[in-house]
């Protein structure tokens, strides 16, 4: 990925950083992922060779193992669903297949993060999954020694 591939989004009423979005976005079986790059500091300062290449890696990653991101999101689905009250009060399916989740999961966002005001989190990388039985919250993974891990925040 290089510099040119992002455009920096208009910001609301309520957001205090700036989010760059990749023109191209990642298809998957469980719908398209985004790519942002989210810069906390004011001023504002420029994109870094380090935000490109975590965002390259991450979109790699996503096309390249995304079998067993699936399998992670498709657990925690399941995990979810075993509160039937939970779903019925939402009008969610709750004996969704393997093969059939994409009927309710909706794809996501790979959010590389930087803040360099943060003295333990300069940068910060992970894959944002949207779901409707929490959408408060989300589903999070990070990227750790070439797998994926559930990151909850």
């Amino acid at each position: 990925m290089k510099l040119s591939d992002f455009n920096l989004q208009p910001r609301g009423t309520s957001v205090h950083f700036d989010v760059y979005r990749a023109a191209n976005s990642v298809c998957t079986s469980l719908g398209t992922f985004n790519i942002d790059l989210v810069l906390h500091e004011v001023p504002r300062l420029p994109i870094d060779q380090r935000l490109i290449d975590e965002a390259g890696i991450l979109k790699e990653a996503i096309k390249n193992d995304f079998d067993a991101l699936y399998a992670m999101i498709y657990t925690a689905y399941k995990w979810a669903a075993e509160n039937q009250k939970w779903f019925e009060m939402f009008d969610l399916p709750n004996d969704l297949s393997y093969n059939t989740l994409s009927e309710i999961v909706t794809g996501g966002t790979i959010s590389i993060e930087r803040d360099l005001t943060n003295k333990d989190f300069k940068y910060h990388s992970v894959v944002h999954v949207s779901q409707p039985w929490d959408e408060e919250h989300g589903l999070h993974f990070l990227r750790t020694d070439s797998r994926w891990e559930r990151h909850d925040y």
